[in-house]
């Protein structure tokens, strides 16, 4: 979901949502470092819009420690860069992943 367009999007959502996957992805960008919070910030919003989680601590904290993993391992190539993407998030479950492309 992460590299597909709008249409492909919603396609996707939809044949996922079918499957009993809730989906949800956010349109980012900006600069490395001072824009990680923005980026989290989006990611945690697109997933309560989305209804892939509820208004609680535990599930804002599953997803901010989803986003702070992946940007971990992102953080040292683009650090300084100014960037543009998308995140992709997926929720089956108690299991939530997410995907960071730039």
């Amino acid at each position: 979901m992460s590299i597909s367009s709008r249409d492909e999007e919603r396609k996707l959502m939809k044949e996922y949502k079918e499957k009993g996957i809730r989906t949800a992805t956010v349109n980012v960008g900006g600069a490395m470092p001072q824009s990680r919070f923005k980026f989290i910030e989006s990611a945690l919003m697109a997933a309560k819009r989305n209804n892939l989680i509820q208004d609680v601590h535990a599930h804002d904290g599953a997803v901010i420690g989803a986003m702070r993993e992946a940007m971990s391992q992102i953080e040292a190539i683009i650090n300084g860069l100014s960037v543009g993407g998308k995140i992709g998030l997926a929720r089956d479950g108690e299991h939530l992943a997410v995907a960071i492309f730039f």
